[in-house]
């Protein structure tokens, strides 16, 4: 792993630092960084060589990966969000919180089950951390947690990229790689997961996996949606 430059974010990066981590990542590199709950480790996906190449160095063993946007309105873009789930969002993000949904173009639906390793949906998100979102501006980005023997999620650049590196020349994955070094700001805040379900005429809210939002705060946020409820 080639380690091309280290960029000290202090939680915002400067313009010129997300030009070169933007230019590196349209060339097929990679970039370690903070997000809002972890360090994680996040590319152009779109070419499922560079999906590869994380799956394999965070040893996902091709679980799905969420996508990280850089604003609502970019979603909507891309996603089949509607008004419910677009009102859920408003009131819900940046706080921890992973959509899934379906995306609304066949294009969009490949490169979910090609790059993402997902069944279709996507599960998007917008992050708390604005060096994540200065990125994900550009184009949505794999937000994976980096994760140590332990699978627990590392907190730090140096512990990050000790993991990655010894992982690289393992694996034999070989690409450029930026680093920020920064605090992440909710260590462990993994976001909650959730999903639209219809049951028996009525569209709820699925809690698919508890985190950062407590299941109270869902199901008040779902009720004020005019969703039925939680399940």
């Amino acid at each position: 792993m080639n380690l091309e430059f280290v960029c000290n974010g202090k939680q915002k990066l400067n313009q010129h630092d997300v030009d070169r981590i933007i230019r590196l990542l349209r060339e097929g590199g990679l970039c370690i960084l903070p997000s809002d709950s972890s360090y994680i480790l996040t590319g152009l996906v779109s070419d499922q060589k560079v999906s590869k190449d994380i799956d394999l160095l965070l040893e996902r063993n091709r679980a799905p990966m969420s996508l990280t946007f850089g604003d609502l309105k970019k979603i909507t873009e891309k996603m089949d969000c509607r008004n419910q789930a677009c009102e859920f969002l408003k009131k819900l993000t940046p706080y921890g919180l992973t959509f899934v949904m379906k995306p609304l173009k066949k294009a969009f639906n490949r490169f979910s089950t090609n790059c993402l390793y997902a069944d279709g949906t996507i599960g998007v998100r917008l992050s708390r951390s604005v060096i994540e979102t200065q990125i994900a501006d550009f184009f949505p980005m794999p937000s994976v947690p980096i994760r140590n023997s332990k699978f627990t999620e590392v907190f730090t650049a140096e512990e990050a990229w000790k993991i990655v590196s010894e992982r690289s020349a393992k694996l034999h994955v070989y690409r450029k790689i930026a680093m920020v070094d920064d605090f992440v700001i909710n260590p462990g805040q993994l976001s909650t997961v959730v999903r639209e379900k219809m049951q028996d005429g009525y569209q709820y809210i699925e809690i698919m996996r508890k985190g950062a939002i407590s299941t109270e705060m869902i199901r008040k946020v779902a009720l004020e949606c005019k969703y039925k409820g939680i399940v």
